[in-house]
């Protein structure tokens, strides 16, 4: 609910662009069904395991900007960003 409360911290009640949050089944079965309609009510939504940085998903929804507690990803975004644009 972190990202909620943040959304909330800038004065929206919700996200004005989406935000995909990369995850597993185990955090969805967690997180339970009332918990997922909420974020979409934030504009938050839950992607089921891929990898951004080799789906073509990023590209299908037009992210510009990624935030992600990966040193992987932080190598290889840019790199594969700068390959399909």
């Amino acid at each position: 609910m972190s990202v909620i409360n943040y959304v909330k911290s800038r004065g929206f009640g919700r996200a004005r662009k989406p935000i995909y949050i990369a995850t597993t089944p185990f955090v969805i079965n967690a997180l339970g069904q009332d918990i997922i309609n909420r974020l979409k009510e934030f504009n938050i939504h839950l992607v089921l395991t891929t990898c951004p940085v080799v789906s073509p998903f990023l590209k299908s929804v037009g992210v510009g900007t990624v935030a992600t507690e990966s040193v992987k990803q932080m190598y290889y975004l840019p790199r594969w960003l700068a390959l399909i644009i």
